[in-house]
């Protein structure tokens, strides 16, 4: 019997890719509002539904744990106003112009993200 063909599947590739982009946007990177080196996670400044910016690094952040969940989650005027100081207006703009279209990524479009990512990973 010949070996089985492995099947790849969207929401795998989607995880793999969200890993990824995660390490990245922490990588040597410290808290954006604190300064701690300790806990990072990747935060987005539009919802990682929205497919069309959640692998935008234009729109992650790195922020401690506590900075992400009580602050960031907890108080979104006080993050919002402080991402429009960070990043600027115009910049949020285009992202929540970005983050509003509608995007469906193929199976092949995953791949190809997946394997930029990687590339990316390794310089």
């Amino acid at each position: 019997m010949a070996g089985k063909i492995k099947k790849v599947n969207k929401s795998k590739l989607k995880k793999k890719i969200d890993i990824l982009f995660s390490q990245k946007v922490r990588e040597g990177r410290v808290c954006l509002k604190c300064g701690k080196k300790d806990n990072l996670q990747c935060a987005h400044i539009f919802s990682r539904r929205y497919m069309a910016t959640r692998w935008d690094f234009d729109n992650a952040i790195p922020l401690c744990y506590a900075c992400h969940f009580f602050w960031a989650h907890q108080n979104p005027m006080e993050f919002s106003t402080f991402i429009v100081s960070k990043i600027g207006m115009v910049k949020v703009e285009q992202l929540r112009e970005k983050s509003s279209k509608i995007t469906r990524y193929t199976l092949q479009d995953l791949e190809i993200i997946l394997e930029n990512l990687k590339n990316e990973t390794k310089q």
